[in-house]
């Protein structure tokens, strides 16, 4: 992505990840510098609630005073 002028809104060039389910968040270059506030969370909810093939990840940040949430999950059947 790093071609095409978009970078990790996490500096830290972290993503949030869980077993097999991850959230890397991208943003326009010249954007970068308006993000704040960025907040990452997994939440293992599989066997005995420590595996992580259910549950979720979400990324959370502000752009120019506007909240933006990215939630992905696997929830459990029935």
């Amino acid at each position: 992505m790093l071609p095409r002028g978009f970078v990790n809104i996490d500096k830290d060039y972290n993503s949030v990840a869980m077993f097999e389910m991850f959230i890397i968040a991208f943003i326009r270059r010249e954007l970068a510098t308006d993000v704040s506030k960025v907040k990452q969370v997994a939440l293992e909810k599989g066997w005995m609630n420590i595996v992580g093939n259910k549950g979720g990840v979400a990324y959370s940040f502000l752009l120019k005073n506007r909240l933006f949430n990215f939630i992905a999950t696997h929830l459990r059947h029935g």
